[in-house]
């Protein structure tokens, strides 16, 4: 008797009165056009990145399994004095993107990698020769941030990406 008075009422229910918090309605498509940036950017590369690899070590930090002779990626890139920054795409699984922020002059790196959706999946920055740090997942997000903003800044302005 319980059972048939609970599902009554859960079928007389307002709609909405079980549902969670909603997010903001500007989230959602915030997030359909970061996704819809992402997949413009990856389809980019795809035509015009130049054929690239991420060294080894870099594919290991990113937990992406182990690549002799590193991983075989398209890349979009573009230097602006002693910064060089990447937009490289997996040619063997076009699910692993990493963007990597590289600056000459420092010798300093940071690296995101990242789901075709505009998540971050893993941040992490090192120094030539030094040992790499996992970023925590708050500051990995603030350093992100950016990086894929600016990448998403090139693709509307169909500034073309090159070394």
């Amino acid at each position: 008797m319980k059972f048939w008075i609970c599902l009554t009422m859960l079928l007389l229910a307002p709609p909405g009165l079980m549902a969670g918090p909603q997010a903001p309605a500007g989230a959602a498509t915030d997030a359909s056009a970061k996704a819809a940036g992402v997949a413009a950017l990856i389809a980019k590369a795809g035509q015009v990145g130049k054929e690239a690899r991420l060294p080894p070590h870099v594919v290991d930090v990113l937990g992406l399994g182990t690549h002799v002779g590193g991983l075989a990626v398209r890349q979009l890139a573009l230097r602006n004095g002693s910064e060089v920054r990447a937009f490289n795409v997996s040619t063997e699984n076009s699910v692993d993107i990493v963007i990597f922020d590289y600056d000459e002059a420092t010798k300093s790196s940071q690296m995101f990698l990242l789901t075709p959706a505009g998540k971050l999946r893993r941040a992490i920055t090192f120094i030539a020769g030094g040992e790499s740090h996992s970023l925590a997942t708050a500051e990995g997000r603030r350093r992100f941030k950016p990086q894929l903003d600016y990448w998403l800044a090139i693709l509307r302005s169909a500034s073309p990406a090159s070394r």
